[in-house]
């Protein structure tokens, strides 16, 4: 096999190295599920409201239920009508009608008056505030109407949308089905954490991986750590998923023995990525499953679960895109690299000064503003405030 120099591509860029993944998944699997069991998922087909909501006018504040034109007359009570209890009487000329709120607007009323606006006497009900037609009612479809799209395919269903579809009768939705996704990790050095012996480390790339395939759709599925055994790993490797995960032993060290296993017998899909951190990525299909050995380097495996293990997840479900677009942004302060041949892919923070996006030192631990800045290939060194494409993910 061929060496490659330091600084030296391998492999296509990420962006067609996504492609060629991408077109070895199978095609997508849908399910049903209740719509609640649905938040967070990608859906199958547009969300398309079938009927109106609310259903039919109903009663917006409790009160008296009248003619809005006649809201100078006094009126007489003609009954009550409660939530899922309507008014079953004939509104004549001068009544009006007792409602409580989510009651179904009576035949014949217009408007709804508060009890604190009205008074009382002789039997009669006077309003002491003028009346539009519409006041205190929420009219039929004024929340959604029949026939809005509601969602569109392979978008991801947010939670407060469950309670929606169940009032308007999706009570179940269709969902691209999720990939059971194997997580092994190798390496005789690796110990359990919290406890480490004499030249071990603990193993926090399972836990890394685990957290960000549930973030993508997936269901992870321990296969445990097995030592620096051939055996061992070919036995872990058989374990039934769709996807696995493979970390640590993918570089071309004299130890590193993970990519002879893999490719044993396999379809090689890629053999390293022009990026940085992560390039040594190996990408194998085999018996329909595809294998991916991540380097064993915590940064590396957070920067290619983000770069390419979520957004294959997110398009095995039914995503439309791999990655987002780019943001630009400016540098908040200057960085250096040593030149390489490859994309590097940075840390940042995104954040927004002055109306502009910036992207700044990275924090400690990931956050939900935490991307990575694209620097090209090449680059030795940014200047504050020099643009930078940035990437979400």
């Amino acid at each position: 096999m061929r060496k490659w120099e330091v600084g030296e591509a391998k492999g296509p860029r990420l962006d067609e190295a996504l492609a060629i993944l991408a077109g070895a998944l199978p095609p997508v699997r849908f399910e049903t599920v209740p719509a609640v069991r649905a938040v967070g998922r990608r859906l199958a087909r547009d969300l398309v409201a079938q009927e109106d909501l609310p259903p039919f006018d109903t009663v917006a504040r409790d009160g008296y239920a009248l003619r809005a034109a006649q809201a100078s007359c006094k009126l007489e009570v003609a009954g009550w009508a409660l939530a899922g209890v309507p008014f079953r009487g004939t509104l004549r000329s001068g009544e009006a009608v007792a409602v409580a709120t989510g009651a179904p607007l009576p035949a014949g009323c217009d408007a709804v008056v508060p009890y604190e606006a009205t008074a009382c006497g002789e039997g009669r009900l006077r309003c002491r505030v003028a009346l539009a037609p519409g006041d205190g009612v929420h009219r039929r479809g004024e929340e959604v109407a029949a026939g809005v799209l509601l969602a569109e395919e392979g978008e991801i269903l947010a939670a407060g949308a469950a309670g929606t579809l169940v009032s308007l009768g999706l009570d179940r939705v269709a969902v691209g089905r999720r990939p059971r996704v194997g997580i092994l990790a190798t390496g005789s050095e690796l110990a359990a954490a919290p406890r480490a012996g004499e030249g071990q480390i603990r193993s926090s790339n399972p836990q890394l991986l685990e957290a960000l395939v549930r973030r993508s759709g997936g269901v992870p599925v321990d296969l445990g750590t097995v030592p620096d055994d051939p055996a061992a790993l070919g036995a872990a490797l058989e374990r039934p998923v769709d996807v696995c995960l493979i970390t640590g032993g993918s570089s071309r060290g004299a130890a590193d023995f993970t990519r002879g296993v893999l490719r044993a017998g396999a379809e090689v899909l890629l053999d390293g990525v022009a990026m940085r951190p992560g390039g040594t990525l190996l990408a194998v299909r085999r018996g329909g499953r595809l294998l991916l050995g991540l380097p064993g380097t915590p940064g590396a495996v957070r920067a290619l679960g983000l770069l390419v293990v979520g957004p294959l997840l997110h398009r095995w479900q039914g995503a439309p895109s791999l990655l987002p677009p780019e943001v630009p942004a400016a540098l908040q302060a200057a960085m250096t690299f040593r030149p390489a041949g490859v994309e590097r892919f940075v840390e940042v923070r995104l954040s927004v000064v002055g109306g502009c996006w910036t992207a700044g030192p990275p924090a400690a631990l990931w956050r939900e503003d935490s991307a990575y800045a694209r620097i090209p290939p090449g680059t030795a060194a940014l200047a504050a405030g020099d643009a930078v494409g940035v990437l979400q993910v």
